[in-house]
């Protein structure tokens, strides 16, 4: 089963292994794996609504649910092809095998607030059996006051388990580029929220829990790509995650997938397919990098951060 070539990949690790939510055609496919090195496809569809143009896509493991009976669950959050928040979760299985899907409500003041050009990214915090999770959406809405901003929205205990806005950046209203990926990286002391401004730097936002308290560029625009592909994943060091983009191309180089953390830059793969999507997840001590190379762009490729250092780990879809 290929993927389009612009497909989001949302990537989640669980007590069971690696699970990758991906678009081909109209629908969200599941594959998944226990190892990191063989994926099985699930039998069935996320969803079958999304845009033939590619939706966006974000999806999230919580150990302990407290929104779904306090149990270990995946949810996949997306826009629909009428540009509607949508979300869908089910129960993960001790044996690693296949539960049911079910639709959860989005309120109306928040599954029509993306705008066209939103992407989405996800995270949780206090994943816990005394808080039983924080959990975050993030995408970009027009408020009524006007112009654009990127939103977040949180459920938890404190608010009975239904979604609604949290505390706004700090920005201006245009200050993010249109159309610009987001990536999030929580933990229970804060929030990272990592994205392309207006200016083509690729920035991060800290704070989260009642206010943001900072912004950074993290890579300024000379080396970043323009619309790169943004994704985030924990690392030994809690304070500095993985940030994954694509550099822009130079007279001597190639656009090529890097991997920053706590200012280091490292290349993992000079082999990209333009417009297309990165995903990242941890799974204990390794980091798993999906994305698509231009010498094969309807398959989904993985590298691996094991060791100390990046290297191939094999197809993980397939093209044909």
């Amino acid at each position: 089963m290929p993927s389009l070539i612009n497909s989001d990949l949302a990537a989640v690790s669980t007590s069971s292994g690696l699970y990758l939510y991906y678009q081909d055609g109209q629908s969200i496919y599941e594959t998944s794996s226990t190892d990191g090195k063989v994926w099985a496809a699930s039998s069935t569809t996320v969803s079958d609504d999304l845009s033939s143009n590619g939706s966006p896509i974000t999806a999230y493991h919580v150990k302990y649910d407290g929104s779904i009976d306090k149990k270990e669950t995946i949810h996949v959050v997306y826009l629909d092809r009428q540009g509607t928040l949508r979300e869908k979760a089910r129960v993960v299985l001790s044996d690693g095998g296949e539960a049911q899907w079910n639709e959860i409500e989005v309120p109306d003041s928040i599954k029509n607030a993306p705008i066209e050009t939103s992407t989405l990214a996800s995270g949780v915090g206090f994943d816990d059996t005394t808080y039983y999770s924080s959990q975050w959406v993030f995408f970009v809405e027009a408020p009524s006051s006007g112009g654009i901003r990127v939103a977040a929205i949180i459920r938890n205990s404190e608010n009975g388990w239904v979604w609604e806005h949290a505390t706004d950046l700090l920005e201006d209203p245009a200050i993010a580029l249109p159309g610009t990926a987001l990536a999030n990286y929580v933990t229970t002391a804060t929030a990272q929220l990592f994205l392309q401004d207006h200016d083509e730097n690729l920035v991060q936002y800290n704070g989260g829990y009642g206010s943001w308290s900072s912004r950074e560029i993290v890579v300024s625009s000379d080396g970043v790509l323009l619309s790169t592909p943004i994704a985030a994943s924990s690392s030994n060091a809690t304070e500095y995650p993985h940030v994954f983009y694509v550099s822009r191309a130079t007279n001597s180089q190639v656009a090529a997938v890097q991997d920053y953390q706590g200012g280091t830059t490292t290349q993992i793969v000079g082999s990209y397919a333009p417009g297309s999507r990165i995903g990242a997840v941890t799974l204990g001590c390794d980091v798993y990098l999906f994305l698509k190379e231009d010498t094969d762009p309807l398959a989904i490729s993985s590298m691996v951060y094991s060791g100390g250092s990046w290297k191939s780990n094999g197809t993980v879809v397939r093209s044909s």
